[in-house]
């Protein structure tokens, strides 16, 4: 049921702010923006918009590229060797989207992209950008991260976009 996702979001965001002590205003507004965001992307997801269009992708090639054609911030890529190696079956389209406007917001609102990270631990794939900002609002992202992925394993995951979204 996707208010119930959408209701627990915000829940956990508000749980994250009181844990953390958050009242600066610019660091409430920039996690509810990550909730908007988080919730837009279900929606979208859920109207089935933009078909998705799987191939299978090297994901070491994948973000090699991205990394190679982003030229706003000087990069570095560590991609771990069995990630470099992985196929993957996905919308490679999507995926490199998401891979660019979160180095555009890392530079719009991090202060920079500094490294583009993939590495692999268990059955699951993970894709950073780490940026030059503020180590209490990374933490912050964090720990609501953290929360969102307990309520989606314990409702159910709407789609693998919001785990692609995943603040680092």
């Amino acid at each position: 049921d996707y208010p119930r996702s959408e209701e627990h979001l915000r829940q956990a965001l508000g749980i994250q702010r009181e844990l953390l002590g958050i009242d600066h205003p610019e660091t409430a507004q920039t996690l509810h923006h990550l909730a908007d965001t988080l919730v837009a992307s279900g929606r979208i997801a859920e109207a089935d918009v933009d078909p998705v269009a799987l191939e299978p992708v090297r994901l070491g090639d994948l973000v090699l590229n991205v990394t190679t054609r982003y030229r706003a911030d000087p990069l570095v890529a560590e991609i771990d060797a069995e990630v470099a190696r992985t196929v993957l079956k996905l919308d490679k389209r999507r995926v490199e989207r998401v891979l660019v406007n979160l180095l555009d917001n890392a530079r719009t609102h991090g202060g920079g992209a500094l490294r583009v990270g993939a590495s692999r631990r268990d059955d699951v794939v993970r894709l950073e950008i780490d940026d030059a900002g503020p180590k209490y609002l990374k933490e912050a992202a964090r720990k609501l991260w953290d929360e969102v992925l307990q309520v989606g394993r314990r409702y159910g995951f709407r789609n693998a976009q919001a785990t692609v979204l995943a603040p680092t």
